[in-house]
Order: structure tokens, then sequence, then C-alpha cells
């Protein structure tokens, strides 16, 4: 089964969004932008598991998350990738204030490790997904509309739980179930 662990976005921050995607609608139209209820923050993505290694995954993953801090990300700015020649994917901005999402993403590659599972690849840059280019869109069109909106700040947004989702390939783009949630430990002190 096709899957990835995540964490969800809030009900505000994902009607944010979809008015940030309308914006940029009539502007980029060659974009297929990202229905609202499948966005989220993808920690890390392990594609095609055996069932009995999600089974152990999910195990796995209840007991570690619990020893994550409960915290918040900062959702600002706007960008595209690659950063360089054209555009193929148009981004809302993830800031890791506390390492929330640092340590917690630790901890599933620490137990997908354990499950001698293929390590993703690359570095992690958190990013919200909005829309990728039905084809390579030139940079300059690409940044005069997301400069048009002006700043972007969507405010802080709660890191309390991680989800296993499975994905579900089909014509419309993929569909994503909860398989199971697994919520972080106690809340950090404030500083």
């Amino acid at each position: 089964m096709r899957v990835f662990l995540a964490v969800p976005l809030t009900q505000s921050l994902l009607e944010q969004l979809e008015q940030e995607a309308a914006r940029l609608r009539s502007e980029l139209p060659d974009v297929r932008w990202v229905r609202p209820g499948t966005l989220h923050l993808t920690l890390v993505f392990l594609g095609e598991v055996a069932e009995a290694n999600v089974e152990v995954l999910r195990s796995l993953a209840e007991s570690e998350c619990r020893g994550v801090a409960v915290g918040h990300v900062a959702i600002a700015g706007r960008g595209c990738f690659p950063e360089r020649g054209r555009v193929r994917v148009l981004w809302v901005g993830v800031e890791d204030v506390q390492g929330t999402l640092a340590a917690l993403r630790q901890v599933l590659l620490d137990c997908v490790h354990r499950l001698g599972l293929p390590q993703p690849d690359g570095t992690f840059h958190p990013h919200l997904t909005l829309g990728r280019a039905r084809r390579a869109l030139p940079r300059a069109m690409v940044r005069r509309a997301l400069e048009g909106g002006g700043a972007l700040d969507l405010g802080d947004m709660p890191v309390n739980e991680c989800v296993l989702f499975r994905s579900t390939l089909a014509s419309g783009g993929a569909r994503h179930e909860v398989l199971q949630r697994f919520p972080l430990g106690e809340a950090s002190p404030c500083p």
C-alpha cells in the first residue's frame, strides 16, 4: 500500500490556503491546484510498503510520537521549485520555529530505519504545495503572480499529532485516507 506520514492542517489554515490558491488561479491557469481536503505537511513519504510493515510502523510511530513535544510552526511566504529555471511547483512556506517538525521527522525516520525501509532522498524543506504546473512555467510570470498578493503571513499552526495516510492514485488526483493518528507528547514549556 502507498503510504506517507504527515501533519494535518487546521480547518482555518485550509480555508486561508484555498483563498490564496483562488487568487493565483486567474494569473496561473496552467497549474493543477491541490484540492484543499488533500493539503497536509508531509514529513516522510514512503511510497509502496508491504501491509505487514505498515502494521509494524503503526506500532512504532504510536509509541515514538509520544516522546515529541507539542509545538507550532509559522505559515508564511510563498515560493516555487525548482530554485532555478522554469517552475514546476508553487508552495507556501513553513517555518519550524521550535524545531518540532525536525524532531518529529527524525523520530519517524528512525522508525523507518528500524523497519529496514528505504530512507527518503534529499534535504527536508517544510512547505505546503499549493499547485503543480501542467507544463513548466516561466519564472518571471510566476514571480509576478506570487508577489502580486503582497506579503503572506497566515500565522501559527499547532503541531500536536502525526497522521499515517494511505494514498490511492486516481484519475482525478490522489485520494488520502487516514490510517491512524499519533498524538504527540506534552506541550513544551513557554520560554
